[in-house]
């Protein structure tokens, strides 16, 4: 975090919200494992790096909590760890809401989202033959979150993003704490799961639609037994 961040965003913009601008990073910088599962955030310490007082770090880290992407420990702020039973939960409530989320999608997509849906297919099955995981993390994200909003279904995606940020979190930790020799294999098939729910909300499928997502789901899910 460059000290003079805040600095250059009031130059370009004096009604910022300071807060808000410092959760950026620190999310970021959390969903991206910058920060690291287990760190304590000292908020006179980021405060100093970001040239402001501790207040709008404070708040930053309030939303953090909010997020889930925090805790507090004996009144100290600390990056949430992660864990396997906590893990194989989160995809327990991802198959229930993505589930049927796909279901409704195969009938209420607009074509503007179904294009979309096709180059994230391309562009995820083209990372695959690099080592960016964090490219891989985003597509697949974008993905599901794109199907999600297709639901056109507010309280399920109200549902979706109370546990968004974990999700972010979560597959960018499993992608790097994977056995390497399973990488490719696994993002092998996840492509093809991809590409073959893609293909069942083209043709108006829904119930195959609804096979494939919980089978792409379920896939990830059996990475948690290979998590060390």
């Amino acid at each position: 975090m460059p000290n003079n961040y805040l600095k250059e965003k009031l130059e370009k913009n004096p009604f910022i919200v300071l807060g808000k601008e410092v959760y950026k990073v620190l999310y970021n910088d959390i969903i991206q494992l910058n920060i690291l599962p287990g760190t304590r955030l000292s908020e006179s310490k980021i405060a100093k790096e970001f040239g402001t007082s501790r207040t709008p770090v404070k708040n930053a880290i309030d939303r953090l909590k909010e997020d889930g992407l925090v805790v507090s420990e004996q009144g100290k702020p600390y990056v949430i760890t992660l864990n396997k039973r906590e893990g194989r939960q989160l995809y327990e409530a991802r198959l229930a809401l993505e589930g049927y989320a796909v279901f409704l999608a195969a009938t209420r997509i607009s074509d503007s989202q179904l294009e979309r849906l096709h180059q994230l297919v391309i562009d995820y099955n083209n990372s695959a033959n690099t080592e960016e995981f964090l490219n891989h993390a985003y597509y697949d994200h974008e993905f599901h979150k794109t199907i999600m909003e297709a639901a056109d279904s507010p309280y399920i995606m109200h549902l979706y993003e109370t546990i968004e940020s974990r999700i972010l979190h979560y597959r960018n930790s499993l992608l790097i704490n994977i056995p390497s020799h399973r990488f490719r294999t696994i993002l092998s098939r996840a492509g093809k799961c991809h590409t073959a729910i893609y293909n069942a909300i083209r043709l108006g499928f829904a119930e195959i639609a609804k096979n494939e997502m919980e089978r792409d789901i379920n896939g990830m899910m059996d990475v948690f037994v290979e998590w060390n």
